[in-house]
Protein backbone atom coordinates (compact mmCIF):
# COMPACT_ATOMS: atom_id res chain seq x y z
CA UNK A 1 0.00 0.00 0.00
CA UNK A 2 2.70 2.35 -0.50
CA UNK A 3 1.29 4.35 -3.14
CA UNK A 4 -2.09 4.70 -1.19
CA UNK A 5 -1.93 8.80 -1.68
CA UNK A 6 -0.23 10.36 -4.53
CA UNK A 7 2.43 12.80 -3.70
CA UNK A 8 1.85 14.61 -6.73
CA UNK A 9 -2.15 15.22 -6.26
CA UNK A 10 -1.61 16.16 -2.34
CA UNK A 11 0.81 18.96 -3.26
CA UNK A 12 -1.82 20.23 -6.27
CA UNK A 13 -4.30 19.78 -3.57
CA UNK A 14 -2.43 21.44 -0.53
CA UNK A 15 -1.48 24.11 -2.82
CA UNK A 16 -4.82 24.95 -4.27
CA UNK A 17 -6.14 24.70 -0.78
CA UNK A 18 -2.95 27.33 0.41
CA UNK A 19 -4.84 29.77 -2.19
CA UNK A 20 -7.90 29.37 -1.09
CA UNK A 21 -6.85 29.67 2.86
CA UNK A 22 -9.56 26.26 3.22
CA UNK A 23 -8.54 22.80 2.85
CA UNK A 24 -10.22 21.36 0.07
CA UNK A 25 -12.28 17.99 0.92
CA UNK A 26 -9.71 16.27 -1.35
CA UNK A 27 -6.57 17.34 0.54
CA UNK A 28 -8.73 16.53 4.05
CA UNK A 29 -9.86 12.77 2.37
CA UNK A 30 -6.52 12.15 1.42
CA UNK A 31 -4.89 13.14 4.71
CA UNK A 32 -7.66 11.34 6.54
CA UNK A 33 -6.44 8.55 4.39
CA UNK A 34 -3.22 8.39 5.75
CA UNK A 35 -3.74 8.89 9.28
CA UNK A 36 -5.50 5.70 9.20
CA UNK A 37 -2.74 4.10 7.23
CA UNK A 38 0.10 5.24 9.99
CA UNK A 39 -1.86 4.37 12.94
CA UNK A 40 -3.07 0.77 11.25
CA UNK A 41 0.75 0.12 12.60
CA UNK A 42 0.53 1.17 16.26
CA UNK A 43 -1.01 -1.07 19.17
CA UNK A 44 -3.33 0.26 21.48
CA UNK A 45 -4.67 -1.46 24.72
CA UNK A 46 -8.06 -0.99 23.53
CA UNK A 47 -10.13 1.11 20.81
CA UNK A 48 -10.97 4.66 23.27
CA UNK A 49 -6.92 5.48 23.18
CA UNK A 50 -7.26 4.40 19.51
CA UNK A 51 -9.98 7.18 18.73
CA UNK A 52 -8.36 9.28 21.15
CA UNK A 53 -4.76 9.13 19.44
CA UNK A 54 -6.33 9.58 16.06
CA UNK A 55 -8.42 12.56 17.20
CA UNK A 56 -5.47 13.92 18.29
CA UNK A 57 -3.66 13.44 15.07
CA UNK A 58 -6.94 14.63 13.02
CA UNK A 59 -6.97 17.40 15.08
CA UNK A 60 -3.19 18.87 14.51
CA UNK A 61 -3.75 18.38 10.72
CA UNK A 62 -6.76 21.01 11.19
CA UNK A 63 -4.73 23.34 12.88
CA UNK A 64 -1.42 22.58 11.58
CA UNK A 65 -1.88 22.19 7.61
CA UNK A 66 -1.66 25.82 6.72
CA UNK A 67 2.00 25.29 8.20
CA UNK A 68 2.82 23.57 4.50
CA UNK A 69 5.30 25.52 2.17
CA UNK A 70 4.83 25.12 -1.74
CA UNK A 71 8.61 24.81 -1.86
CA UNK A 72 8.53 21.09 0.04
CA UNK A 73 8.66 18.96 -2.68
CA UNK A 74 7.63 15.68 -0.93
CA UNK A 75 4.32 16.63 0.34
CA UNK A 76 3.85 13.16 1.30
CA UNK A 77 6.87 12.92 3.48
CA UNK A 78 5.84 16.21 5.39
CA UNK A 79 2.10 14.99 6.53
CA UNK A 80 3.31 11.78 7.49
CA UNK A 81 6.32 13.45 9.96
CA UNK A 82 3.56 15.86 11.35
CA UNK A 83 0.77 12.70 11.53
CA UNK A 84 3.43 11.00 13.38
CA UNK A 85 4.19 13.52 15.86
CA UNK A 86 0.69 14.16 16.43
CA UNK A 87 0.30 9.99 16.91
CA UNK A 88 3.07 10.30 19.27
CA UNK A 89 1.66 13.33 21.18
CA UNK A 90 -1.61 11.69 22.06
CA UNK A 91 0.24 8.60 23.10
CA UNK A 92 2.35 10.55 25.76
CA UNK A 93 -0.90 12.79 26.85
CA UNK A 94 -2.97 9.88 27.16
CA UNK A 95 -0.19 7.69 29.39
CA UNK A 96 0.77 11.43 31.42
CA UNK A 97 -3.20 11.22 32.34
CA UNK A 98 -2.88 7.53 33.21
CA UNK A 99 0.08 7.84 35.65
CA UNK A 100 -1.23 10.73 37.00
CA UNK A 101 -4.11 9.12 38.38
CA UNK A 102 -3.17 7.32 42.02
CA UNK A 103 -4.56 4.45 44.23
CA UNK A 104 -5.91 7.70 46.47
CA UNK A 105 -8.45 8.65 44.08
CA UNK A 106 -9.67 4.60 44.42
CA UNK A 107 -10.21 3.63 48.38
CA UNK A 108 -11.09 5.84 51.07
CA UNK A 109 -8.31 5.65 53.28
CA UNK A 110 -4.60 5.32 52.14
CA UNK A 111 -3.18 1.80 51.70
Amino acid sequence: MANYVNNKELRKEMIISLNNNELTSSALNMLLLMVDNIQSKFKYDNEDDKYDCRSHAVEGILTKWCKYKPTYENTFSFFTQMIKNDLYAGWNKLNKRKADFSTSNIFIEPI
